[in-house]
């Protein structure tokens, strides 16, 4: 199941390069089909779903159609990515790679809705100059699927906790098997720190990966931003990281407003006690915080 899940996340995040490289620049199949086979020469991306992609893209049919063009934009599902999403959310675990992987094939099936709705908003149209953009966008995909790759290893440790006793090395061995196998495992597939640290992202190897990119990566979403480009993941899991990586974050207000409506208490940073406030109270006076029981 966590295996489908990541390949779900992995296959959305090669969709939105692939959108980003026709769309952003105009690329036609055999251009596709060039940079695609290009990229799956490399460390990085060499895998089983870039090899297969760039096959897709120089498949023409017997009326001499690009058959990618005339395939119906609906991506269908056998739920395993439902189930690992509905998984790591029992879990605790953030998978926003497989999450929005989930979300696109869903949003993809309302497919007489888009139509449309395509007819009465209008989009921004336009190129991307195209200087430097593909190596953006090869960077920006190399490392958000990193990204998916840490949430396999945080699911399967979350697992363990919860007494599913199994071997990480091994279950990454048996993967080299699957549609997620890819020269870029191989780090973890080693007894090393990675299996160690509590997200991969921690890992040097990784971490070092991804924020020597991470400009790129920034870069290339904005274009997607400022050309109407669908980028679900490649969005998503850049928000994760920028949340991750902040020692504070705006969930205290959250908190507060959970413990406002539904007395739900909180915790401070100044004490170690379980605390709740009578917000409604208007003067201040009056207003009182005490330490729940």
């Amino acid at each position: 199941m966590v295996h489908n899940g990541i390949e779900y996340g992995i296959m959305q995040l090669i969709t939105e390069a692939y959108d980003l490289l026709k769309t952003a620049l105009g690329f036609d199949h055999q251009q596709l089909h060039e940079v695609f086979s290009a990229w799956n020469e490399t460390l990085e991306l060499n895998s089983y779903l870039m090899e297969i992609t760039a096959d897709i893209f120089q498949y023409i049919d017997s009326k001499n159609n690009a058959l990618l063009e005339i395939i119906l934009d609906a991506a269908e599902q056998k739920e395993t990515g439902n189930w690992t999403a509905i998984g790591a959310i029992d879990l605790g675990v953030p998978v926003p790679t497989i999450m929005t992987a989930v979300n696109a094939r869903i949003v993809s099936a309302y497919k007489e809705e888009r139509t449309k709705a395509s007819q009465v908003f209008d989009r921004v149209s336009g190129r991307d100059k195209g200087e430097g953009f593909v190596d953006k966008v090869r960077n920006a995909l190399c490392y958000a699927i990193v990204r998916a790759y840490a949430e396999e290893m945080a699911l399967l440790k979350a697992g363990q906790v919860r007494q599913c006793h199994w071997n990480l090395l091994e279950v990454q061995r048996i993967w080299k098997g699957g549609c997620i196998r890819a020269e870029f495992l191989q780090p973890m597939q080693q007894p090393c720190p990675a299996q160690l640290v509590s997200n991969l992202l921690l890992a040097s190897h990784f971490k070092e990966a991804i924020l020597s990119q991470l400009a790129a990566w920034r870069e290339a979403i904005a274009v997607a931003i400022q050309l109407d480009i669908l980028i679900l993941a490649m969005s998503a899991l850049l928000s994760y990281l920028n949340s991750y990586r902040r020692d504070r974050l705006p969930q205290n207000l959250s908190q507060a407003q959970r413990d406002y409506f539904g007395l739900h208490t909180y915790h401070r940073i100044d004490r170690l006690a379980t605390f709740h406030t009578e917000w409604t109270q208007v003067d201040a006076e009056l207003l009182q915080t005490v330490t729940a029981d």
